[in-house]
């Protein structure tokens, strides 16, 4: 599996353990992938996936996250909906 698969797949794992009532925020999915990448490295001292996680003003994030998001909703893998957190618009994730 390529990169850009390995990255994808996990975040449809992230998405998925988040149970029936999604995973809401793309802050928290930045931060869940980010925090798997470290559980898994400390646990056996090797990458999760290949793909980048980079630094954002709000902390660590997915490298191209938007992109591999809209790739993941466009083949139907992912929903992506937008709900209301007080008067700000955010994102429930759903496999």
């Amino acid at each position: 599996m390529d990169r850009r698969n390995q990255a994808k797949a996990l975040i449809l794992r992230l998405v998925a353990a988040a149970g029936e009532g999604g995973l809401e925020g793309r802050t928290r999915l930045y931060k869940a992938f980010y925090f798997a990448h470290l559980y898994y490295f400390h646990e056996t001292s090797l990458p999760l996936t290949a793909w980048n996680v980079v630094n954002m003003p709000e902390g660590p994030g997915i490298d191209q996250g938007p992109i591999l998001i809209k790739e993941l909703e466009v083949s139907g893998l992912l929903v992506a909906e937008p709900i209301y957190v007080g008067p700000f618009v955010s994102e429930r994730y759903r496999v």
